[in-house]
């Protein structure tokens, strides 16, 4: 838990930079809702979920979006994390997958994101507020102090306030509105923040989809004990090692045989395929620089 700052009234400044990563919560909530209008452009809309807690690792990531590249319609997103096992939607469809077992972060900062739009900014005390279950410090943007991000230039427009929690020093609330030349394209853009961080450090319970199966690879298909970068996905599992393609090709003759496989001829080079009662499988093994690629597919005959 970050110290609070003392209340020096009215005149103290702070500076964003010195805000708190929500990193540093066990667990938390947060909505965020951007709005974007390049000149001559139709606005487009999207609106983030994200539900935290950093152990054990999970999280729910919701992305839904107005107007998006484009589209007409709302399209949406959903990943689920929990450990190593993922599940992504797209519409209405899950994938089940498993990715290497490590702690999860954050989702990664947007350009027009708050931690963006207020980034070395300075912002003017203006008073305490209990905002969203915290005791939190008022701040304001001008113009100016929000042209230090970068994010937009030439700013025509540009206001932005924050309220900063005074026991976690992390900003519970952003608000911010944005006109100027986006950096990027080089066009004149409208941007629109709101940004709500709930929950924090509050028991959250984040569970895999409703009558979607858990994740699994074959436990009868080994894989090499110093694999990385570990990837299943329903049928295929991936990963690299260092090793040869010589040596796992006769990693897999041997071990593949140990637990009941058969060896069957491939006319494909790089691929080997074992046969075993009503399944098959192909491991298609390749060099890629200076590691070994596998690929491991699991099928019914």
């Amino acid at each position: 838990t970050s110290t609070p700052k003392k209340d020096t009234g009215e005149g103290e400044e702070l500076s964003y930079d010195t805000v708190s990563n929500l990193s540093n919560l066990k667990s938390y909530r947060l909505r965020s809702v951007i709005s974007l209008q390049e000149e001559g452009k139709d606005k487009e809309t999207v609106e983030t979920e994200i539900a935290y807690v950093r152990q054990p690792p999970a999280q729910q990531l919701i992305i839904k979006g107005q107007g998006v590249a484009g589209g007409a319609g709302q399209e949406s997103a959903e990943i689920i994390c929990i450990g190593s096992d993922s599940y992504v939607r797209v519409g209405s469809e899950w994938i089940a997958m498993q990715v290497p077992d490590k702690e999860l972060t954050p989702p990664a900062v947007t350009l027009y994101s708050a931690e963006n739009i207020f980034r070395a900014a300075k912002g003017r005390y203006v008073g305490q507020e209990n905002v969203n279950g915290q005791p939190t410090k008022h701040y304001v943007f001008d113009a100016k102090a929000l042209l230090q991000s970068g994010v937009l230039t030439n700013l025509a427009e540009g206001s932005g306030e924050i309220w900063v929690s005074t026991q976690y020093n992390i900003t519970v609330r952003a608000i911010a509105h944005l006109k100027g030349k986006d950096t990027n394209t080089g066009r004149i853009t409208t941007v629109d923040l709101r940004t709500e961080v709930t929950d924090i450090n509050a028991d959250i319970s984040i569970k895999p989809p409703e009558g979607v199966g858990k994740p699994e690879r074959p436990s009868d298909v080994p894989i090499m004990s110093e694999a990385t970068d570990i990837v299943s996905i329903k049928e295929m599992t991936s990963y690299k090692v260092s090793a040869s393609v010589e040596e796992v090709t006769a990693f897999y003759k041997t071990e593949m045989a140990k637990n009941g496989w058969t060896s069957v001829p491939s006319q494909v080079p790089g691929f080997t395929s074992f046969e075993k009662a009503n399944r098959k499988v192909q491991i298609i093994i390749t060099r890629q620089g200076d590691r070994t690629a596998v690929a491991i597919i699991t099928q019914e005959k």
